[in-house]
């Protein structure tokens, strides 16, 4: 193997895992959603987004209980003669990493409250328990007929209206840009 080829694949594979990287941190948006997949996305993570918040409140409990726990291979024991700065800067870890995680339920929480007032929106619709059966619950378009007694094409289309109702409450602009583009 030549050395172009050597570096044109050490390039290739760096960009690759860098992307997926910047994926992975929600730097880099996914190209092609439309507001109707983003809602449908939305909507089945929800019980994720709110599994989430119990673990970061969890995650502070025991902040406060043990600590932060170290990242470092080294061991560091404690004394009765430890240096006092050694002793604020514990704390102070374990107070970034509190606030750190109560910042990120605030942001999970207002992304839940979002999703909770567009449902509230369409709650009177004599359709709307379809979106919990089937993004909360994960049931069937068959069960989900089977539950209002109509035909699985009337679920699907009734499923479809509500989250195209959904979609102009959650991503306004990109309805727009998607109707005028």
């Amino acid at each position: 193997m030549d050395i172009q080829e050597l570096v044109k694949q050490t390039i290739q594979a760096t960009t690759d895992a860098t992307v997926k990287e910047l994926k992975k941190q929600g730097l880099m948006k996914k190209e092609g959603q439309t507001p109707f997949q983003k809602t449908e996305t939305l909507l089945y993570s929800y019980s994720k987004f709110e599994a989430a918040v119990k673990q970061k409140h969890q995650e502070i409990q025991d902040i406060e209980k043990h600590g932060v726990a170290c990242k470092s291979k080294s061991f560091v024991q404690w004394s009765k003669n430890a240096p006092l700065s050694d002793l604020s800067q514990e704390l102070e870890k374990k107070d970034n990493a509190i606030d750190q995680l109560k910042k990120a339920i605030i942001k999970t929480e207002s992304y839940i409250s979002e999703i909770d007032i567009a449902l509230n929106g369409i709650a009177d619709d004599p359709y709307f328990d379809i979106i919990p059966m089937k993004y909360f619950e994960g049931q069937t378009r068959e069960e989900i007929a089977e539950h209002f007694e109509v035909d699985v094409s009337t679920i699907s289309r009734q499923k479809n209206r509500l989250v195209n109702i959904l979609q102009i409450r959650l991503f306004p602009v990109d309805v727009f840009e998607t109707i005028f583009n």
